[in-house]
């Protein structure tokens, strides 16, 4: 009889404690619902906003490490049915780019259908930039450009569609993760290039990080340079 009621007093300890602690849903359970590629665009409500603060940390070769201010991204829908390419209905994305105390402000537009979400950096542009391709799984490759761009295209692997990132606004579930791997070489240097996005349900690209490894061959030293964001405000 001790012994049960020890176990039950520890199990209500235990509920206690737990009772005050949130619990995000787990991206892998069986309540997560199915998405499809157009759940990853920014909400297309007039007004809904993202902001992200990039920074860049370098490391040289000895390992000293430095960490610099780069810019300042704050994404917002301006108009959920703008024409675009090819008759596209596609979300108008204001975007403000502040560095170095200087606010430069233009337009994208963003379009997804069950096959493609892709970023135009302008309405008459034929080309643009793809995030995500179908199928919508661990192991689609694709190239970051569309097929008809004239420019090197990187080819880009859906790593997971169920990652976890936590921000300071608050901890997405369901991310896509897409990553990019390159590797150019020189007579005299190795240069190998990581680029990561995170895509959140609803807020489109929640994270980033790019990171450039350059070796110099005769040395075998190693310059890291990482570029990298965090959301700091979202606007609903």
């Amino acid at each position: 009889m001790l012994r049960i009621a020890l176990i039950a007093t520890a199990t209500a300890l235990l509920l206690g404690a737990c009772a005050g602690t949130p619990v995000l849903p787990d991206p892998l359970g069986p309540s997560v619902r199915t998405y499809r590629i157009p759940d990853y665009l920014l909400a297309s409500r007039v007004g809904v906003s993202t902001t992200l603060v990039y920074s860049t940390t370098d490391i040289t070769p000895s390992g000293d490490t430095s960490v610099t201010p780069y810019a300042t991204y704050r994404f917002t829908v301006i108009d959920t049915a703008v024409s675009i390419a090819a008759q596209k209905n596609a979300l108008a994305v204001q975007r403000e780019t502040t560095q170095g105390g200087v606010t430069i402000v233009d337009t994208t537009y963003h379009w997804a259908d069950a096959s493609e979400l892709i970023t135009f950096e302008r309405a008459t542009d034929t080309v643009g930039r793809r995030r995500l391709a179908a199928p919508l799984a661990p192991g689609t490759t694709f190239p970051r450009r569309t097929r008809e761009g004239t420019e090197p295209t990187n080819i880009y692997t859906i790593v997971t569609c169920v990652d976890t990132v936590a921000t300071q606004v608050r901890v997405f579930v369901s991310c896509v993760l897409i990553r990019m791997q390159a590797t150019t070489s020189t007579e005299t240097q190795q240069t190998q290039i990581t680029d990561e996005l995170w895509l959140a349900p609803g807020f489109g690209i929640v994270r980033q990080r790019q990171t450039r490894v350059v070796t110099t061959i005769a040395t075998n030293q190693r310059a890291i340079s990482i570029l990298e964001s965090s959301l700091v405000a979202i606007t609903l």
